[in-house]
């Protein structure tokens, strides 16, 4: 925040631009919200929100207090514009949450006039641990508590105790053992990254950070490791992070930074269609596209949900140049390629179970790789 005592404001179109906030200690300030043409400044550490006249950076702050609201007391975490349509029309709701995990609606223009602001309800949910605590996504709020990753509108509509409504349902045991373990760490974030379709949660462990990262259209999660963000932010449609000294471009290429990318999948356990009966299985073949040479991958199965990953060491060294990149490439010596191609290889398993589940680890380096499908071969043994 700009200050400046002795300054003068000036307009800029329809725009005030104040060169100082008066009324408060604005060095206080540690989250910031535009709401209808104002700003809303959260004071830290209180129940103190600060807004400014409207379409104005600067001039005299008016205070809203939650204390006679929040019935459990603590502080406001943040503030966040949550987009609603209650039945008569598209609407925003101020969306004010403490760390205590009680949130504060409001609807209206002007919090200095009672007609034109009014409390909508307060709600309890999870506690919050960290100022990124809300994220815009489409015309909800995402909440990030030590229950999950929540959008706000199915949050209120649900008990808290309800799993099913957190977006983090199924890694539900690993967001709350972080939240547990590592909610004072500074850190977490939670970030949109629209091309690849994915919802990133950043989570600042103590050995380093990790991704959370969910797609978007099949819900699946997955963990990203060795990539030392401690902040994210979108330039151009393009995600980038900032850690310690450096910024780095997030998810370009396929290469980590010119060294192989090491990854492991496991898929759900199955019972294939006879839940009761032994099997013993002997082989398997995942289905790859890739648009180069095909990596190093592993494969090994576990059983009855006794998870086990293939032991061996992952070495992938790439061969030739791969397919011809335009514009670089020499004609007659390049590759030409036409797009994915599909590769078909039956790798040996051992093992006896009810239910198995395959995993596979898979070490490469300037190849794309989408794994399609899986065949099984298997003998069935008794019924019990």
């Amino acid at each position: 925040m700009l200050t400046n005592p002795g300054g003068n404001a000036t307009s800029v179109g329809s725009y005030t631009l104040g060169l100082y906030v008066t009324g408060v200690n604005s060095n206080k300030f540690i989250n910031v919200n535009l709401f209808k043409n104002r700003l809303y400044f959260v004071e830290e550490n209180s129940m103190n929100v600060w807004y400014l006249p409207t379409n104005s950076i600067g001039g005299a702050a008016q205070v809203l207090n939650f204390g006679g609201i929040a019935r459990n007391g603590g502080y406001i975490q943040a503030m966040g514009t949550w987009t609603l349509d209650a039945g008569y029309g598209v609407d925003d709701f101020a969306v004010f949450i403490t760390n205590m995990g009680e949130v504060i609606v409001y609807q209206g223009t002007d919090p200095s006039n009672a007609a034109t602001w009014a409390l909508k309800g307060v709600w309890q949910i999870g506690y919050t641990f960290s100022r990124r605590c809300m994220f815009k996504w489409a015309g909800d709020l995402l909440i990030l508590t030590n229950d999950g990753l929540t959008p706000l509108t199915a949050d209120l509509q649900s008990s808290r105790l309800d799993p099913r409504i957190n977006l983090t349902d199924k890694i539900y045991s690993a967001v709350a053992n972080a939240a547990q373990l590592y909610n004072t760490n500074f850190g977490w974030q939670i970030m949109y990254y629209a091309k690849p379709q994915m919802l990133i949660l950043n989570i600042p462990f103590n050995d380093g950070p990790q991704q959370f990262v969910m797609h978007t259209i099949t819900k699946a999660w997955a963990n990203f490791t060795g990539i030392g963000a401690t902040c994210f932010e979108m330039y151009y449609d393009n995600c980038y992070f900032g850690g310690n000294g450096f910024v780095g471009q997030f998810f370009t290429g396929n290469s980590d930074a010119g060294l192989n990318i090491n990854a492991t999948a496991q898929q759900a356990y199955n019972y294939f269609d006879s839940r009761g009966q032994l099997k013993r299985f002997s082989m398997c073949r995942p289905i790859f596209q890739t648009d180069n040479n095909l990596p190093t991958i592993l494969a090994g199965m576990s059983y009855d949900f006794d998870a086990a990953s293939p032991v061996n060491a992952l070495s992938y060294n790439p061969v030739g140049t791969g397919s011809g990149v335009w514009d670089s490439a020499v004609w007659d010596n390049a590759i030409w390629t036409a797009g994915l191609i599909s590769n078909k290889q039956w790798q040996g398993i051992t093992g006896v179970g009810y239910a198995g589940s395959l995993t596979l680890n898979i070490a490469s380096q300037n190849v794309e790789l989408h794994w399609d499908s899986t065949d099984f071969v298997m003998e069935k043994g008794a019924v019990l």
